[in-house]
């Protein structure tokens, strides 16, 4: 599981760095249900 978990932040970390541009110091706002593991290891 923790294998999982790694991949997943990975995957979050692209989706936020390369798909969405967010540069250093960009504020990222979502609109999200808090249950949704995925967007909480976005928002890290």
């Amino acid at each position: 599981m923790a294998d999982f978990q790694r991949q997943l932040q990975q995957y979050a970390d692209l989706i936020i760095t390369v798909g969405a541009n967010v540069q250093p110091g960009q504020t990222l706002l979502l609109q999200i249900n808090v249950e949704q593991a995925f967007i909480k290891i976005c928002s890290q």
